[in-house]
């Protein structure tokens, strides 16, 4: 389990820098306009407030948007079910001055290669839809752990391009856009990641391999993201896709000739 509880951690506190435990009485203040660009500390401090935000106001809020913007993007795949009543717990226990950690409240999208709970992990493949997780991967536990709400999955290239899928399109989730021009390309398989976060669908989100399949995304869709390193993933539970030296590198190499 070495990587989980270092470097997955590492990237939660660089997101949220840390800040005390407070709580806040129960009725929130509506979400204000704007909020889909906050950062995860500017969140936290939010709903440290008395008569501050809430969680289950944030996941409200985001799940609005997407119901409304992700249509035209098709960057999310799939919503958490059990997101709010998650969110209702959290603002329970801030409340009662339990504070769990940086991530207390905050929503995040998983790339759909991570195993979560009562969700799908295909990959983007409509050929892998089954039975849905059982059981969390170890980071999403640890994620939860330090308070986080799975929000919903995102879309990616199937099976992260392993048979040639065009970059952000999937049978399960059709073709991720790019949320400031529709034509402008979305770089590699964590698309839908980068589309989520630029068009301000969730504040955060989660995606194994700090390569190109992370790197190109972003950089086409100018946000800044966070991946675990190879120490980290590959303890976790993923989709049934093998990964190699070689289709790393291949990977590598179209980020670099993109740029």
């Amino acid at each position: 389990m070495f990587g989980i509880g270092s470097g997955v951690s590492f990237f939660v506190n660089y997101a949220h820098n840390t800040l005390p435990v407070q709580s806040s009485p129960a009725i929130s203040k509506p979400i204000p306009a704007g909020t889909e660009y906050a950062s995860v500390r500017e969140l936290a401090e939010q709903m440290s407030r008395p008569g501050g935000i809430t969680s289950q106001g944030l996941v409200n809020y985001f799940q609005e948007r997407i119901r409304t913007l992700d249509p035209q993007l098709s960057s999310v795949i799939e919503l958490n079910p059990q997101a709010l009543e998650s969110a209702r717990t959290l603002d329970q226990e801030r409340a009662n001055g339990k504070v769990r950690g940086p991530l207390h409240g905050i929503p995040i999208l998983l790339k759909d290669t991570i195993e979560t709970a009562g969700m799908q992990t295909s990959a983007g493949a409509f050929a892998l839809v089954g039975e849905a997780a059982g059981k969390n991967a170890p980071l999403v536990e640890y994620l939860i752990s330090q308070g986080a709400v799975i929000l919903g999955k995102t879309n990616m290239t199937e099976l992260a391009g392993f048979r040639g899928a065009p970059d952000g399109w999937s049978t399960r989730g059709g073709q991720t856009r790019n949320p400031h021009h529709p034509d402008a390309q979305v770089g590699g398989s964590s698309s839908g990641s980068a589309a989520a976060v630029a068009a301000g669908l969730a504040p955060w989100r989660w995606g194994p391999k700090p390569t190109a399949r992370s790197s190109c995304p972003q950089h086409s869709m100018v946000w800044l993201g966070s991946s675990p390193a190879s120490v980290c993933w590959t303890a976790m539970a993923l989709s049934r896709l093998a990964s190699t030296r070689t289709h790393r590198a291949r990977w590598h190499g179209r980020c670099s000739m993109r740029r």
